[in-house]
């Protein structure tokens, strides 16, 4: 079995997935945000073929006592 996450592919999607994580995370780490993210890597072979990020901010009623 070949470990492949030394190969020049997936060193820059393992890059660009770091990148955009940082940016997720600079985004959503504040007060205010209620919510929640979801980051996923799809492999193929493994291979990094997609970066898929969703983040989902929810109302918190709690907040209007």
């Amino acid at each position: 079995m070949m470990i492949t996450k030394e190969k020049p592919i997936n060193k820059k999607a393992v890059d660009r997935f770091r990148m955009k994580s940082n940016r997720v995370i600079d985004g959503v780490m504040r007060e205010g945000f209620y919510g929640t993210v979801n980051m996923e890597l799809v492999l193929v072979d493994g291979i990094i073929r997609n970066i898929k990020t969703s983040i989902e901010e929810q109302e918190n009623i709690d907040n209007d006592r």
